[in-house]
């Protein structure tokens, strides 16, 4: 029992904080810890899931605190597995089990299996959420009474529904990714409130909060004059507005077919998409800004990773939506190559130097956040917005081929200072989740970057440049496959490769028979023995048996996502770029 709460209170501090994860009462769950009958009566599997998450974090900091423990790059995430088989054991024991606490245990098992790399269980468990939540009406209010007159006491349960409703809504969302083909649970079918602040759901307070659309309300609630229903809204509400926009703005990238982002008269999706944008980014509050004042208030309530999630979501929201007009930033070029050959000179300018700041902006809101408290760095779309960060940073670059700076006040040497940094993050990042091919990525990108702008570093290079950046004119992939127009790190493409492997005959080919890429090779040696020296053990002889690592590392596909800078898939040289 003592392991059992260091867990939970571990889980309550670096993952209940995280994204909307928040949908758990705290001091209702608390009380339950009271009574080891109650624990061993688990039939939820909601305990063991949270000890799932909570054990990396706990191996981290119980078993490898000694000089050579830090220093090794040993692989938290495996601590947990055992917890995660329990959780796992218990759902399918229950099937069908229509209990909201089953719901919160699938939430967090997909949660899980995304952090350990087991893609295709974590997109399998994804459809049986979106089902769930369907069959429940937990995206529906449970009754008119908002404020809970009849019964204050209820106030906690209808708000951590709601919060469980967005969870799966943003866990759904992360997944479609814009293709109407993988969407489950669209933004109109949420008809429950935003979620509040923390303090009126920790105190069991009723309010009432906005919707998802900026200043609608639940059709019960007839406004009250001088009363601002959205003073009530927590971060995780901005965070799933950020999250409503970008589907839009990847399905907007996804169709341009006829579009003219540049048109003056403000008629286009691009400026409609942009203006949504803007208005979000002036919509924050005070008191959520970017500030010192604000960081640390944050770090002492133990909300960094949403306070900067937020931020940083927003600001890759702005350079999905131009780097339309960026050579080699969206899949395939050609894709926008009718913009950008018939763009006015100002459009393409704007959309380089947005991209570019955008992307310098998240690199330094993940150095502040490293800086702060680099443990709230741990969360899997950190991994994503850092590597994308290095890749629009990189590309943007290249994509430019101008004389003049694209950043006046930034040199080269600050753009190799951020990808550098975004290197360290993502490797340290590696010990807490399996995102090896996100760090390569990084990786490459600043050898690419180092090559073309660095004469100091041991990877620029002159007469190999063209070689280096050579046109990928060998691809293959199906336009009509849903690989092919997905991020190649997204969730369903590696959930595809898996599914793949896993049903082929000859696992060193590919499907289409071509030999498996030879970066895997680079990355699978960076894996690591069961046991690592200096009296640090491996983390799954801590709390599970010897299990079986039965997927292998992924390989990319090409998407309609951000470049990876991966050897397979070299970005093309523009035309009027000026090689060193």
């Amino acid at each position: 029992m003592d392991r059992l709460r260091d867990l939970i209170d571990l889980y309550f501090l670096r993952v209940h904080t995280v994204r909307c994860f928040g949908f758990i009462h705290i001091p209702t769950f608390m009380r339950r810890l009271k009574s080891a009958e109650k624990i061993s009566s688990e039939k939820s599997g909601l305990v063991y899931i949270m000890c799932a998450l909570a054990a990396p974090f706990y191996y981290a900091e119980k078993h490898c605190t000694s000089r050579d423990g830090l220093k090794s790059n040993v692989q938290y995430f495996d601590a947990g597995r055992g917890w995660a088989e329990a959780a796992r054991h218990c759902l399918f024991t229950q099937f069908g089990d229509m209990g909201i606490e089953s719901i919160m245990t699938e939430v967090l098992l997909h949660e899980y299996y995304l952090r350990v790399g087991e893609y295709a269980k974590g997109f399998m468990v994804s459809g049986q959420i979106t089902r769930h939540l369907q069959v429940v009406q937990l995206n529906m209010e449970r009754d008119s009474d908002v404020l809970c007159q009849r019964n204050p006491a209820s106030c906690h349960v209808k708000e951590s529904r709601r919060r469980l409703a967005w969870a799966c809504y943003l866990l759904d969302s992360l997944i479609e990714c814009g293709i109407d083909q993988l969407r489950l649970i669209p933004y109109d079918d949420i008809q429950v409130q935003l979620p509040c602040t923390e303090e009126l759901f920790i105190t069991n307070t009723p309010c009432i909060t906005e919707m998802l659309p900026p200043g609608k309300l639940l059709p019960s609630v007839h406004p009250a004059l001088g009363i601002d229903f959205s003073a009530h809204l927590d971060l995780r509400a901005y965070y799933l507005r950020a999250t409503s926009i970008r589907s839009r703005l990847l399905k907007y990238v996804k169709h341009l077919e006829g579009e003219v982002p540049w048109a003056e008269d403000n008629t286009s999706r691009f400026a409609q998409l942009n203006n949504e944008l803007q208005t979000l980014e002036d919509s924050i509050p005070e008191n959520m800004r970017i500030s010192a004042e604000n960081m640390y208030l944050f770090k002492g309530s133990g909300r960094l990773n949403l306070y900067f999630g937020l931020h940083i979501l927003i600001s890759q929201n702005f350079h999905d939506l131009y780097r339309v007009g960026v050579s080699n930033l969206v899949f395939p070029n050609t894709a926008t190559g009718w913009i950008r050959e018939n763009a006015p000179e100002d459009f393409i300018r704007r959309c380089h130097q947005v991209c570019a700041t955008k992307s310098a902006y998240i690199a330094s809101l993940l150095g502040d956040l490293w800086n702060c408290h680099k443990a709230s760095l741990v969360d899997w779309p950190y991994a994503m917005h850092t590597q994308v960060c290095s890749s629009v940073i990189v590309t943007t670059i290249i994509s430019w081929g101008r004389p003049e700076p694209l950043l006046p006040q930034l040199s080269h040497l600050d753009y190799q200072a951020m990808l550098q940094r975004n290197v360290v993050i993502l490797q340290y990042l590696q010990r807490f989740m399996k995102v090896s091919m996100y760090c390569e990525s990084a990786v490459q990108a600043l050898k690419r970057f180092n090559a073309l702008y660095v004469p100091d570093s041991p990877d620029f290079a002159n007469s190999s440049t063209n070689g280096l950046l050579s046109a990928n004119h060998g691809n293959s992939s199906n336009p009509s496959s849903l690989e092919y127009i997905l991020n190649p790190l997204g969730t369903y493409p590696m959930a595809r490769k898996q599914a793949q492997t896993q049903d082929s005959s000859t696992p060193d080919e590919t499907e289409e028979g071509t030999p498996a890429p030879q970066v895997l090779a680079s990355v699978e040696e960076t894996r690591l023995a069961a046991v690592e020296p200096g009296g640090c053990p491996s983390p799954s002889g801590i709390f599970s048996g010897h299990f079986l690592d039965w997927e292998a590392d992924m390989s990319i596909f090409p998407g309609l996502g951000y470049p990876t800078f991966l050897d397979q898939f070299p970005i093309e040289v523009p035309k009027d770029l000026n090689l060193p």
